[in-house]
């Protein structure tokens, strides 16, 4: 009897039960949409981070990634490639020759990082390719050069001009030679384009005097999920003192700070939201229950329990709860699905986008399970809980004090 009359009661008042639970189908609408998009953005991030260049794992000498000198290099490369070929989870490999320099032209110069890569290993791990926007990608063939769009601005260059690279080699001289401009890329962050060149691995090996050294071995996982699982086997096996594989994460520690940005905001919108739909749905129970105080003050009277009236309360909270629990994820599944499909677009904010990591233009929500399963049980509890109040405070009325109430 006593969840028969919470569910009439809900409907007794249209209106007021139509307004509580669009208040949680908003709040659920609300909480997963903002979770989705920051975790859209920041998987983006992270995605891009790792096509432009930086893969999955990366063996290098201990300490090459702070100094980025040419003389921390692998010296046995083809050794230690023997040792990681056929080691679980591993789906291609480019060795790489990095070296910090200076190119210069007829009208500029600046600061970059070369990159000595191998033309047809390399487009396997990286972007930069498909990222073409003039020219073409290295062949192999000698003196050739790829550099990024915001670059040749910058020294005022195209296709076929020709260029001078400036840096120091193994044998602690500075070395330098003419290339010729094969391709020009954009990438989604400028500051990436203005920084880094290409040049082909031999050619680089041979600039550097690094014989067949090379700086990196950047490897490629199967998966996101078992790049951990990688850079552990790859250790294991490598049995080459001095060298180390690192994850990404170790790499780039700035965008692992930027996602963990991300999952904090995540958090605080979680908060907020089941703060604010629970005070609006305490407001319009209470409003409900203060109504019916005559009513429930003459069921007291001819020996209703005063906990039987609480449970009753009670149960409209849950009802409604698990109705606008139910509603909220059919429109934010209609809505997700039609954003998985089309994503949210983010052109007129564009010029900021490349400079957060390289988020693109159009950013595609995600829904992981994890936060599927804390929005609603949030969501519900939050429902629920919001009627304790309004419970207890008619619980404790007498027939009375209902009588005499307006």
């Amino acid at each position: 009897m006593t969840i028969k009359l919470a569910w009439r009661n809900i409907w007794r008042n249209k209106r007021r039960s139509g307004v509580i639970l669009t208040a949680i189908v908003v709040g659920l609408l609300g909480m997963v949409f903002m979770i989705a998009l920051m975790d859209g953005m920041s998987t983006d991030m992270v995605e891009v981070a790792i096509e432009n260049g930086v893969g999955h794992v990366q063996i290098h000498k201990q300490g090459f990634l702070d100094k980025m000198s040419v003389k921390l290099n692998i010296n046995s490369p083809g050794y230690v490639i023997k040792r990681i070929e056929g080691t679980p989870n591993l789906e291609a490999y480019a060795e790489r020759v990095k070296v910090r320099g200076l190119i210069s032209s007829a009208e500029s110069s600046s600061g970059v990082l070369i990159w000595g890569v191998d033309h047809e290993r390399e487009p396997k791990l990286n972007s930069i390719k498909k990222n073409k926007d003039e020219g073409e990608f290295l062949t192999g063939r000698k003196g050739e050069i790829y550099i990024g769009r915001s670059l040749a601005e910058k020294l005022k260059v195209g296709i076929d001009d020709k260029i001078v690279l400036r840096g120091q080699g193994l044998a602690t001289e500075i070395v330098s030679a003419a290339f010729r401009i094969k391709g020009i890329f954009v990438s989604t962050s400028p500051e990436y384009d203005k920084y880094n060149v290409y040049i082909n691995l031999t050619e680089a090996q041979e600039f550097f005097d690094m014989n067949d050294r090379v700086s990196e071995i950047a490897l490629m996982s199967d998966s996101l999920d078992n790049v951990e699982l990688l850079a552990y086997d790859i250790n294991e096996v490598i049995e080459v003192q001095g060298l180390k594989a690192s994850t990404w994460k170790e790499i780039i520690p700035l965008i692992v700070q930027m996602v963990e940005l991300f999952s904090a905001f995540n958090y605080i919108v979680f908060v907020i939201v089941v703060i604010a739909m629970a005070f609006g749905i305490v407001n319009t129970i209470l409003m409900s229950v203060l109504e019916r105080t005559r009513e429930i003050g003459i069921i007291m009277a001819i020996g209703t329990k005063p906990i039987k009236v609480f449970s009753m309360v009670m149960w409209e909270g849950f009802f409604l709860g698990l109705m606008g629990l139910v509603f909220g994820w059919i429109v934010s599944i209609v809505i997700y699905g039609i954003l998985l499909k089309t994503g949210i677009d983010f052109s007129i904010w564009s010029d900021s986008l490349k400079y957060m990591g390289g988020i693109g233009t159009t950013v595609y929500p995600i829904i992981k399970p994890y936060y599927v399963f804390w929005s609603s049980v949030s969501v519900f509890i939050a429902a629920v809980l919001s009627a304790l109040y309004p419970a207890v405070k008619i619980m404790r009325l007498t027939p009375v004090k209902a009588f005499r109430s307006v």
